[in-house]
């Protein structure tokens, strides 16, 4: 790694404040790195810190709890009376992946929306934890001191009101993280142990081989979100784990002393600090931060997919959706929740709540208002097949309240919708979860009280993505890219394919292309130029990803939710994170053997991989 500069001290935390600054956080100061080098802004201790989604950096000292604002600047201000505090314990402040602030000690964490509410209830913990971290099925994470030493807690996606203990006996542990294929690693002097929700009934896990000898002295989030380690001996280790459940640990880098705390930022870069100095590990090439930017926030609902997203004012919103894990122990949940994204904080926030849990439905805009489309409602708690739902909702933003719009002349699940041109479409899907596919479309405009039927689609399909460009609806499915030009009401009969689809894929009209974004088992993303009728190899995704949503909003494209199957783990993981397109990231036109023809029926069968129909509720191919 690269030696970036002399330390005073070694520090406690290292927190990206933004692109361009690095804060640490030391025992005798608060400081900011810019162009290799240390301002301090505050000389005295500081015992934790972190990045509000205001922007603001919130520390702790002593019995204080203080804000600073770097835009302002000026001295900080003294907020301690806000969570109730003071502070206790080590004085621990951590910004949770749903942008609530939380304070260790203080009976009331400070809410995303600037408000403040009582902390929930903890009885087995010396004084209030804070969450050490979220997992994909929306379960919070905490190590806190007890009476019998250092324990693991858990705040349920399905029970938040109260700390529970989480199985695992009380000891001398240093350390707890949560990865993004959804396991929970606990480590200190008692050991090593790993716990993961969807397996909940085999407990924790001991574990002994492939393991650092050394002590570990820092803990955070490697590149690809998993856990990372630094060791005595001054290695930082990335650790993963494989189907059979062995641990795999791969060698990032080596220091020549101890790291005391390590950080990876949103370049990709890794970030350690010694007792004396701040060292620097540039991103792999190849890495997907030099294309994609992960958002601060995660979208709420414990690892969301088969969802879709439609801009409105600066927010993406997503109604409804489902998690295939979700809770402790971990079970399907479908969501009731509007979800809000806010570009500015880069956080999802529950804008409001339907009526009735929703899934497989479309989301659109219409004249200021977020329309909820078809789609079907599941009680998970009482079991049986969804019911499809000829419904339609909207909601309005401004005065934050639900009316009914007219039904569908057909009941969808999985429908293509969108808005044109001051319409909104609802095209294919189908009647039932299992059963056949549609072809009809239909549409709707401001001040209309029924649908209409429009030209329907060449062929049935679903469980896809759409998008509009320059009055041009595209479908994209596993049945190919269809095209429907909402002036003429014709589908364009030969317009060239990028190739095999798989279930899923995500879609999107960006700078005047149409993506065709990931599908089953694929990071690709393929783009289509309607004026030259030619498609060209766009950057690869994070992770192969199907399922999730994709929206353009102030000319910045936006994927969030999904899911991906894990060759690697033998798993499915559904994904909360969002992530922005960076600017500049194109790639080469794709060879012309790439461009053909739509797939046969014999290869979208293929294409879908029939292990999907193992690990989801049955789709229709």
């Amino acid at each position: 790694m690269d030696s970036i500069c002399t330390l005073p001290a070694p520090p406690h935390t290292l927190l990206e404040h933004d692109d361009e600054r690095l804060v640490l956080a030391f025992s005798a100061g608060l400081a900011v790195l810019e162009d290799g080098k240390l301002d301090f802004l505050a000389p005295t201790s500081i015992d934790g810190a972190a990045r509000g989604p205001d922007g603001c950096l919130y520390c702790t000292r002593g019995e204080q709890i203080l804000c600073f604002d770097l835009e302002r600047g000026g001295g900080p201000e003294d907020i301690t009376a806000a969570f109730a505090g003071p502070p206790r314990g080590s004085g621990q402040v951590v910004c949770a992946p749903d942008g609530n602030l939380w304070v260790e000690g203080c009976a009331k964490y400070r809410r995303l929306d600037g408000t403040f509410e009582a902390a929930p209830a903890c009885p087995f913990a010396t004084w209030m934890p804070i969450p050490c971290g979220q997992d994909i099925y929306g379960n919070f994470w905490s190590l806190a001191d007890g009476d019998c030493g250092r324990q693991v807690l858990v705040l349920p996606a399905n029970a938040p009101a109260q700390w529970q203990a989480a199985g695992l006996e009380a000891g001398q542990w240093d350390y707890l993280l949560t990865d993004s294929v959804g396991f929970i690693w606990v480590v200190g002097i008692a050991g090593w142990r790993r716990f993961c929700p969807r397996q909940a009934e085999a407990g924790w896990q001991v574990l002994r081989d492939n393991l650092p000898q050394s002590a570990v002295t820092a803990a955070g989030l490697s590149p690809a979100d998993l856990a990372l380690v630094a060791c005595a001996s001054g290695a930082l280790l990335e650790l993963d784990t494989n189907a059979a459940g062995a641990v795999l640990a791969h060698s990032l880098a080596t220091l020549p002393k101890a790291a005391r705390c390590a950080h990876t930022d949103r370049h990709g870069a890794i970030w350690a600090a010694t007792e004396d100095a701040l060292y620097y590990r540039e991103a792999a090439a190849d890495a997907w931060q030099r294309n994609w930017e992960k958002m601060r926030g995660r979208l709420p609902g414990g690892g969301n997919h088969d969802v879709f997203s439609a801009p409105l004012k600066d927010k993406l919103y997503i109604g409804g959706g489902w998690a295939g894990a979700w809770g402790l122990p971990s079970r399907d949940h479908v969501c009731d929740e509007l979800f809000a994204f806010d570009r500015q904080s880069e956080y999802w926030e529950v804008a409001s709540r339907m009526y009735l849990p929703r899934r497989y439905n479309g989301t659109a805009e219409l004249d200021g208002r977020i329309w909820v489309v078809g789609g079907e409602t599941r009680i998970v708690e009482r079991g049986g097949e969804g019911q499809v739902l000829y419904l339609v909702d909207i909601y309005d933003p401004v005065s934050a309240s639900w009316s009914a719009g007219p039904s569908l002349n057909l009941a969808r699940t999985d429908p293509f919708v969108v808005t044109c041109k001051d319409r909104i479409y609802a095209l294919g899907g189908a009647g039932h979860n299992s059963g056949p596919k549609l072809d009809t479309v239909e549409s709707i405009g401001p001040g209309e009280t029924a649908w209409r039927f429009e030209t329907p689609l060449p062929e049935p399909t679903r469980q896809g993505h759409g998008c509009t460009l320059d009055g041009i609806i595209y479908c994209v499915s596993i049945d190919g890219v269809f095209a429907f030009d909402t002036a003429s009401g014709r589908w364009d009969e030969d317009l060239p394919q990028p190739g095999a689809i798989g279930q899923g894929p995500l879609a999107a009209a960006y700078r005047g292309e149409v993506w065709v974004i990931g599908g089953y088992e694929d990071r690709r993303c393929r783009c289509y130029d309607p004026e030259t009728r030619t498609w060209r190899a766009g950057p690869d995704l994070p992770t192969e990803q199907s399922w999730g949503a994709a929206a353009v909003m102030n000319d910045q494209l936006f994927i969030t939710g999904g899911a991906h199957f894990s060759q690697q783990h033998n798993t499915v993981v559904f994904d909360d994170r969002t992530y922005a397109l960076r600017e500049g990231n194109r790639a080469a036109a794709m060879p012309p053997a790439q461009c053909y023809r739509n797939p046969s029926p014999t290869e979208k069968l293929m294409a879908s991989r029939p292990r999907i129909l193992q690990l989801f509720e049955p789709l229709c191919l």
